[in-house]
């Protein structure tokens, strides 16, 4: 038996319980064996001291007592001296993933400036973003979008379960994102909408959105299919060449196309709102530079989508309700992924929510496809 020291669903203790009632001995200890393999009572348990669920897989300590284990199973001795290369691939892994992220975000200036010789439309003076508050649409979202999102979990999942070829996780996941898109909107209209007379009103909300989406719409979608493909293909050949596990299938291809069609409208009301918050920040005049603005944003971006998330997770962390912190941990790493890249592709796709949208639908596709288990027996996940 094997675990991490910061397993998410279980503490340490419980394995170590475990081990003493199944062996019946209350001074047994960890890592040390009881029972033998001719008699198929050969008992083992071992925490790791450095990982989570997540990294178990990398885990030297993990992987050399599975190796030493088998081969006392069917060899009966060790046989040999395990070299563990775990660690110099993840090394290796992340100087090359960093390296890729560089080149890309160079690529997605090339192109945008190609696909827009003439300087894309200043969202810094239309009427919905112009002398607005920046920080309560921020305030609003943090306290109220991610919870009352939440609530939608346990009665979508089956739904999206039902309806869509991913596994539980990735019903979850389309659960979040169809609960927060719905109480997005409501958000919006109960505090973002007021008109020129103080009112509520649902044309503010459709004016809103015909601005985001009205300048060259198939050219900003485009430039988002195009950069989601380059990026998707870039990430995957890199992860390939360090798993061998990481190139999507036929099969995984078109479901990608799928979820990203289905989810499109859901994620792009996401978007109208983050870039909402974004183009109000600009017209504030506080930003003078596209570097100041994307760091700022993305900056805004991790505190709106990671603060309710990760509080949930230290709070259940290693508790009864930990499978909740199991879930969010590479939850809050995509967001965190897609912080760093949506208002690059938005800032360089002609400042239409549709491009950053449709990027976003691709890439959130291909993470719930390629990182978790995938339909009957193909999953391609490297975790």
């Amino acid at each position: 038996m094997l675990l991490g020291k910061y397993e998410q669903t279980q503490p340490a203790s419980l394995l170590y319980d475990f081990l003493k009632d199944y062996t019946g001995n209350s001074t047994a200890e960890l890592g040390v064996q009881y029972g033998n393999f001719t008699l198929n009572n050969a008992t083992k348990a071992v925490v790791s001291p450095n990982t989570e669920h997540l990294l178990e897989p990398f885990d030297p300590v993990i992987i050399q007592e599975t190796i030493m284990w088998f081969e006392l199973a069917f060899f009966n001795a060790s046989q040999g001296v395990i070299k563990i290369t775990t660690p110099y691939i993840l090394v290796s892994l992340a100087i090359a993933t960093v390296g890729c992220l560089i080149s890309l975000f160079i690529v997605m200036v090339y192109l945008g400036n190609y696909l827009w010789k003439r300087k894309p439309r200043d969202h810094s003076e239309i009427s919905f973003v112009k002398g607005q508050s920046v920080i309560k649409p921020v305030i609003y979202y943090l306290f109220l979008v991610p919870l009352l999102g939440f609530i939608l979990i346990i009665p979508l999942s089956g739904v999206f379960s039902s309806i869509v070829p991913i596994d539980m996780f990735g019903a979850v996941f389309s659960s979040l994102v169809f609960g927060k898109a719905i109480f997005i909107l409501l958000v919006f209209y109960l505090f973002l909408s007021r008109n020129e007379e103080g009112r509520r009103s649902l044309r503010t909300l459709s004016d809103g959105f015909k601005e985001m989406t009205s300048t060259n719409p198939g050219r900003s979608l485009l430039y988002g299919v195009l950069v989601a493909i380059i990026s998707i293909t870039s990430l995957a050949a890199i992860m390939h060449w360090s798993f061998n596990t990481s190139l999507p299938t036929t099969r995984e291809i078109g479901a990608i196309m799928t979820i990203t069609l289905i989810f499109f409208p859901f994620l792009l009301v996401k978007e109208f709102y983050f870039r909402t918050v974004q183009e109000r920040l600009r017209a504030s005049k506080q930003i003078n530079s596209r570097l100041k603005e994307y760091f700022s944003i993305v900056g805004i971006g991790f505190v709106m989508d990671l603060s309710v998330p990760i509080v949930l997770m230290i709070l259940t962390w290693q508790t009864s309700f930990g499978y909740i912190a199991f879930v969010l941990f590479p939850t809050s790493i995509f967001a965190l992924c897609r912080h760093i890249f949506i208002p690059w592709v938005y800032m360089h796709s002609g400042r239409n929510i549709m491009g950053s949208a449709i990027f976003y639908s691709i890439l959130w596709a291909w993470m719930i496809i390629g990182f978790y288990p995938f339909g009957v027996g193909a999953s391609i996940s490297i975790f």
